[in-house]
């Protein structure tokens, strides 16, 4: 053969590179171990959930922790799934955090178990008996090749399966949140039509006290309003139509607004709503929407404050062209197990609630172009979450400037 395309043909993995067959399970051990610790990256496949649970029995992860921590080798292993994984699993990851795992379908379960080192060289394991305890008892015959283009297959079969492993929790994810809304919403739904059916038939049958029903009735219809017009806007938000109508307004003017009609709530309880803010504030931006996310926020802090004060702040930072909106209370604070996800979808820990609003307000503020955020939190005395948006729409300099300069203006 010609010289030339022999040295090809190596390079390509096509020829030169033997497979050799390794009888003994310890010998086949071995080398995987070698493999990890010389490789920059490995992709391994189970072939079993047993195959997995016996390498957690031996050691394995902790010893593999050790190994990346002086290599920096990337894994990523796969494993079929199994309901008995669950718990073992979750001890495996604290064991070896760097390690990225994939439950993948239980239909894909294997005799072989597949180990692939920088794509180019590939350790087949075969599975001999799954019953059995030990790994060694367990194992079979394996394979060993440094064929570039059978690691590159391998890894190629490895990464598709990644992929559907991904879409796969995905789609579990999507089907849970929709299941989690349903249950919720027929949940928080129920409570207001039982109430406006029985003060209805109240309403009617005892006409003495007709506008008393008539008050709690109206009260229920408004508590429906507000619950179905969450629904909508979370169903916007996640189907992506959700859309601004954005025009010039004083921001400072709408949220003293918002605080009038929030105050009366406050007055209820004994709590005072203060606004501090300097003058006025030209922002564009959606009124309705905006003062939607000041009113939740608002009506947050007056149901966890029983007394005490809520402060309102507007701060202009008009260097960086930012507002920036605190309401702070001196109510009981916010739970720390739900602080990470308080901006989540169906996060609310009291009684009450759809735990959509604080969900609606961050893609609101998002939408327009800012950011909402728990400032600060003490359990038991108070919370501050904040909001910042743009006080000027981007380009909007620009399109001055130019204007001034048509005209002449300095």
């Amino acid at each position: 053969m010609d010289r030339g395309n022999k040295v090809a043909r190596v390079v390509d993995g096509v020829e030169g590179l033997s497979v050799r067959v390794i009888e003994k399970p310890a010998e086949s051990l071995s080398l995987a171990w070698e493999l990890v610790q010389g490789s920059k990256e490995t992709l391994l496949m189970f072939s079993t959930p047993r195959a997995f649970l016996r390498q957690v029995k031996a050691g394995a992860f902790a010893r593999l922790k050790s190994i990346l921590d002086l290599t920096g080798t990337s894994v990523k292993i796969l494993i079929p799934h199994d309901e008995q994984l669950d718990p073992v699993l979750e001890k495996v990851r604290s064991e070896a955090p760097s390690v990225d795992f994939r439950v993948m379908n239980e239909s894909l379960r294997t005799k072989m178990s597949i180990l692939i080192a920088d794509r180019k060289r590939t350790l087949v394991l075969e599975t001999r008996d799954d019953e059995r305890e030990e790994l060694l008892e367990a194992v079979g015959m394996a394979t060993y090749t440094e064929s570039r283009s059978l690691g590159a297959s391998y890894a190629a079969i490895f990464e598709n399966i990644w992929k559907q492993t991904d879409m796969y929790d995905k789609l579990k994810l999507h089907e849970k949140l929709q299941s989690d809304f349903v249950n919720v919403a027929a949940h928080e739904l129920r409570t207001p039509v039982q109430a406006i059916v029985a003060y209805a038939e109240l309403a009617t049958t005892d006409v003495d006290n007709r506008d008393e029903y008539y008050g709690k009735l109206l009260k229920s219809v408004t508590r429906l309003q507000k619950l179905t017009e969450e629904i909508l806007d979370a169903a916007r938000i996640d189907g992506g139509t959700l859309r601004l109508n954005k025009e010039r307004f004083d921001l400072k003017a709408l949220v003293e607004a918002v605080v009038d009609e929030q105050g009366i709530k406050g007055n209820a309880k004994a709590v005072s709503l203060v606004m501090l803010s300097s003058g006025s504030l030209l922002i564009e931006g959606d009124r309705g929407r905006l003062g939607q996310v000041v009113a939740n926020l608002l009506s947050n802090a007056i149901k966890f404050t029983e007394k005490g004060s809520i402060t309102v702040s507007l701060e202009a930072r008009k260097r960086e062209n930012r507002v920036v909106i605190r309401v702070s209370d001196t109510g009981t604070g916010i739970d720390p197990s739900i602080v990470p996800r308080l901006f989540s979808k169906f996060v609310v820990k009291s009684q009450s609630g759809t735990g959509l609003g604080l969900y609606i307000s961050k893609n609101i503020i998002e939408e327009h172009g800012g950011r909402i955020w728990v400032e600060s939190n003490v359990p038991g005395g108070g919370a501050t979450l904040a909001f910042e948006i743009p006080i000027k729409q981007a380009g909007e300099e620009a399109e001055l400037e130019e204007s001034r300069a048509r005209l002449g203006v300095a």
